[in-house]
């Protein structure tokens, strides 16, 4: 019963004061809110303090202007690179496409030998030559056993089917050296750029020129591709340096972006604080701490008005509140020294009862002593008697 009381107590005074919290934390909002509205209609009982207020205000505004920037300017840099990204996956996809047309090229260019590239020629000419001699030798004896297999029994023919088998890699190897050769010597006779001329007055030959029309054109593409990524990489620098500005430092604008919205923060909070303290000291000119009127608020803001009610109301409840908690306080102290007054009461009757049986074995001890008096008494008389007997013996004797 008693522990349930006590915790009940202590439950409504946890409740009281968490009640007075929060209506210390409401007087509080209302005050920034009154403090807020003076400002915002620039009332002369903030005059002093609407610079202060301007420029947290100005530092909040720029503040969130940068968040913008810095999240439009990161929107244009993952845009900026998803197109590098595509554009450097076009110009992959184009670069499959030269080989075969450097091929087509190298093999015109050795079939129509001119003085117009003789000298850039010249490193293939051999080695092409060779190859296309060697290929063609692999080529008659290919033909020659597969005539000889005609006219062969079965089992000479599987014997020669080996030997075909093996000549026709061979070939195949010597095919894919000679294109390899052709697509080197396309390669660099066209990087060279001795074939633009020519080609543009018309004085290649046909199978040079045609080859080089399909060169051109995906030349053409290639740079047109070159070009937009050049230019889609100037922006991302550009882009990278706005970034910069800003304070983004890394590729992860969040990051700065987390770090302003901080600065944010605390000049939301300066601002909040000085609309609060101008608040708080208008309302005291209207409220006392009681919350009691101390004069009626004749200004043209009916907002104000309402607020400063708000305010009256919010510190009597505070008062009420406050004062419970302080009945409830006193209450517990009475009941705390009502509890030792009983204890100290106890404590005297416990020593009462210790003091009577302490006197009644006082008086035991004090019969005790009388008796114990008398037989002593009784044994001096006896013991006097015997020493007076014995002197006069003793002096008989020594007479």
């Amino acid at each position: 019963m008693c522990y349930t009381y006590i915790m009940s107590i202590h439950k409504t005074t946890s409740e009281l004061e968490k009640r007075l919290e929060q209506l210390q934390l409401q007087i509080l909002d209302v005050e920034i809110e009154i403090g807020t509205g003076l400002f915002v209609s620039n009332d002369d009982a903030v005059k002093q303090h609407q610079d202060e207020y301007s420029s947290f205000q100005q530092k909040k505004d720029s503040l969130c202007s940068d968040i913008e920037e810095i999240r439009a300017l990161a929107e244009k840099r993952q845009q900026f690179k998803n197109d590098a990204d595509a554009l450097h996956q076009q110009m992959d996809s184009l670069a499959t496409n030269w080989p075969p047309l450097y091929e087509t090229l190298g093999a015109a260019i050795a079939d129509s030998p001119n003085a117009l590239y003789d000298k850039e020629f010249d490193p293939f000419r051999e080695p092409i030559a060779e190859l296309r001699h060697k290929d063609n030798e692999a080529r008659v004896a290919l033909d020659n056993l597969k005539d000889q297999m005609a006219n062969q029994s079965f089992m000479n023919r599987l014997l020669t089917q080996v030997q075909y088998t093996a000549r026709n890699k061979a070939v195949s190897q010597l095919e894919k050296k000679i294109a390899q050769l052709y697509v080197r010597c396309g390669k660099v006779i066209f990087e060279s750029g001795v074939l633009a001329h020519p080609f543009e007055e018309g004085r290649l030959p046909d199978t040079v020129a045609e080859a080089c029309v399909a060169c051109n054109e995906l030349q053409m593409r290639s740079n047109q591709l070159q070009e937009q990524l050049d230019n889609c990489t100037q922006h991302l620098e550009e882009n990278r340096q706005s970034l910069l500005d800003k304070g983004v430092t890394s590729d992860n604008p969040d990051k700065r972006i987390k770090a302003i919205n901080q600065e944010v923060d605390q000049e939301l909070q300066k601002q909040r604080e000085l609309c609060q303290a101008c608040g708080h000291d208008f309302s005291a000119r209207y409220i006392d701490p009681d919350g009691d009127m101390l004069e009626e608020y004749l200004g043209g803001g009916e907002e104000i008005a309402t607020k400063l009610d708000q305010i009256a109301r919010l510190k009597q409840d505070k008062v009420i509140c406050a004062r419970k908690i302080q009945i409830i306080n006193l209450s517990n102290q009475i009941d705390g020294i009502s509890k030792k007054i009983t204890s100290f009461r106890v404590t005297i009757a416990d020593n009462e009862e210790k003091i009577a049986s302490l006197q009644s074995r006082n008086r035991d001890l004090e019969d005790k002593i009388a008796i114990s008096q008398s037989e002593k008494e009784q044994l001096l008389v006896q013991l006097n008697e015997l020493e007076l007997a014995d002197a006069k013996d003793t002096k008989r004797l020594e007479d």
